[in-house]
């Protein structure tokens, strides 16, 4: 069981996932990473969550509503490249991810 949770956990190839900070998860193109919003909420995320670890995903210190709109402004600027996944979580991030 534990094993398939680690397996759902994984994005596709050529994505990668993030969370926000309520737990919401994000599956997106990896072309995202060269965009100047992504590499400043990584640089967030790391002042106020430290590096990620491989124990814990990548959280992102903003709401889901927020990461919508940077994912709907990506799109259009990247020709809508890749389709990017939302999954919601109602449950803390480490039950969710099977961590």
């Amino acid at each position: 069981m534990a094993e398939r949770q680690r397996t759902a956990a994984v994005a596709p190839k050529g994505h990668f996932a993030v969370y926000t900070k309520e737990g919401r998860r994000f599956v997106v193109p990896i072309a995202y990473l060269k965009s100047s919003i992504f590499v400043e909420l990584f640089r967030w995320s790391e002042e106020e969550f430290g590096l990620p670890a491989a124990d814990r995903p990548i959280t992102l210190p903003c709401d889901g509503d927020f990461m919508e709109q940077v994912i709907a402004e990506l799109g259009h600027a990247y020709g809508n490249y890749g389709r990017v996944l939302v999954h919601s979580r109602t449950e803390r991030l480490g039950k969710s991810a099977g961590l």
